[in-house]
């Protein structure tokens, strides 16, 4: 077993319901719930888990990276039927037009402590950021799971079909699946592969049955969720201790997203 303490932020419950509730069906790509105790003596609980013998994604090639966009793909058209009973545990962080905006907002409050210049460069790459927290808002909500860097993302290959598994669910939470596919392959993958990595998923969606995105095309979400993830990264930028220099080339992706955003839309409405 996988023994695991240390849960969802100030609720113990949070990752034990996740897996209890909604994550107990043998089909999905996450590793098997076995239970979790208490523990008095350190005033934590342990979560018992299948112990998945793999590799995480991050030291894999890259055709694991596209079996992983389609596990991910099949996970989220698996719950988007179930939108309403994920709302219903009451537990779940909600993705609205609030949460997307709020996050801009600290992006703005970690800069403005750093540099001014930095700052009014920010205030230029989210002109308009309403729009896109209104546009990723509408879309339609999935289980999301919210941290799904590489780390947490295990490839076993013991058996000769590669087997996906997400872990670490304690920030999941109800939203647009693509904030997850985002996190995903965020600076780690070259031009050409993101591109593939994208049309892997996006193609698992169709076959899924998946419902369709309203109100825009897929280049324009990307760029959205993209946009957004930057200033969720800028917003931890004081707690992660991050230079200058590390903070003005996460700005200066920011502005070229917007940038290619706005061209994006405006080609569209034209």
């Amino acid at each position: 077993f996988l023994v695991k303490g240390d849960l969802y932020h100030d609720d113990p419950y949070h990752e034990i319901r996740v897996y209890n509730e909604f994550l107990n069906d043998g089909t999905l790509p996450v590793p098997r719930y076995y239970g979790s105790i208490w523990n008095d003596a350190i005033q934590k609980h342990h979560l018992f888990l299948e112990n998945v013998n793999g590799k995480m994604l991050k030291h894999r090639e890259v055709n694991y990276w596209y079996k992983a966009a389609r596990a991910l793909a099949r996970l989220h058209a698996y719950f988007a039927p179930k939108a309403a009973k994920l709302s219903q545990g009451g537990f779940f962080l909600t993705f609205d037009t609030a949460y997307y905006q709020a996050w801009a907002d600290r992006a703005l409050a970690s800069i403005a402590k750093e540099s001014k210049d930095l700052l009014s460069r920010l205030h230029t790459a989210i002109n308009g950021f309403d729009y896109i927290a209104e546009l990723l808002a509408k879309q339609p909500h999935t289980l999301v799971h919210n941290d799904l860097s590489s780390k947490n993302v295990i490839v076993d290959t013991s058996d000769s079909k590669a087997r996906i598994v997400f872990v670490d669910w304690e920030s999941a939470g109800i939203g647009f699946g693509l904030i997850d596919l985002i996190h995903l392959k965020y600076n780690r993958l070259n031009p050409v592969q993101d591109d593939y990595l994208c049309a892997e998923y996006f193609d698992e969606l169709i076959k899924q049955g998946f419902p369709q995105i309203k109100g825009a095309n897929s280049e324009v979400l990307l760029d959205a969720c993209e946009l957004f993830f930057t200033l969720y990264r800028i917003a931890h930028s004081n707690l992660w201790g991050e230079s200058i220099a590390q903070l003005s080339k996460r700005i200066d992706k920011a502005c070229s997203i917007s940038e290619r955003f706005g061209k994006t839309r405006r080609s569209m409405v034209s």
